[in-house]
C-alpha cells in the first residue's frame, strides 16, 4: 500500500511512523487551539493525502482510519472524537485543498492548549473490500446467529 502526504500551508508538518512497523502514522497539529475542559475543537493538520490507487487490490479502496493517540488519551483526556474515515476520494484539487482535520475532545477537568506542531492522532491505512448485492446467499454456510456460539453441541 502507498500514499503520499503533501504540505497545503507551510507551517505543517508531514505525518510520521514511530516504527517500520508502527501501524498508525502520527499526524500534528497546523495550529495553535485551546480546548476548554468538557469541550471540543476542530484542528487543521495542514496535510492533504493521495492514494496511489494504481496498486491497490482488486474491488478494494484504500481510506485511513483516523484514531486517537495512546498517550493523549489516556494521560491528557484529549481523545479524536468522531475521528472517522478519509475517503480515498478526499484529495486536493486547484479548487478544494482537502486538509485533514481532526476533532479532540477534552475528557479532563483542565483547560488544554494544543501548540503548533502538537502530535493529536494517528491515523490507520485500511484497504476496504468492495461489496455488491446479490440475489442468493451461500447456503454452505453455518446458519449460525446471536449466541450461538454459546451452546452446548448437540450429543
Amino acid at each position: 500500500m502507498q500514499y503520499n502526504f503533501k504540505k497545503e500551508t507551510p507551517t505543517a508538518k508531514l505525518p510520521t511512523k514511530h516504527t517500520a512497523v508502527s501501524a498508525g502514522i502520527d499526524f500534528y497539529a497546523d495550529e495553535e487551539t485551546y480546548i476548554p475542559a468538557g469541550e471540543s475543537r476542530i484542528i487543521s493538520t495542514g496535510i492533504s493525502w493521495e492514494p496511489d490507487i494504481s496498486i491497490s487490490y482488486y474491488k478494494a479502496v484504500i481510506c485511513l482510519i483516523i484514531q486517537s493517540r495512546s498517550g493523549l488519551a489516556f494521560k491528557e483526556g484529549l481523545e479524536a472524537s468522531n475521528a472517522g474515515v478519509i475517503d480515498q476520494d478526499y484529495v486536493s484539487t486547484e479548487e478544494n485543498k482537502a486538509v485533514i482535520k481532526v476533532k479532540l475532545y477534552n475528557h479532563s477537568k483542565r483547560n488544554k492548549l494544543i501548540l503548533l506542531g502538537d502530535k493529536i492522532c494517528q491515523g490507520i491505512p485500511q484497504y476496504i473490500p468492495y461489496f455488491d448485492d446479490v440475489e442468493i446467499l451461500d447456503d454452505n454456510r453455518n446458519g449460525l446467529g446471536f449466541g450461538s456460539s454459546d451452546k452446548k453441541e448437540k450429543k
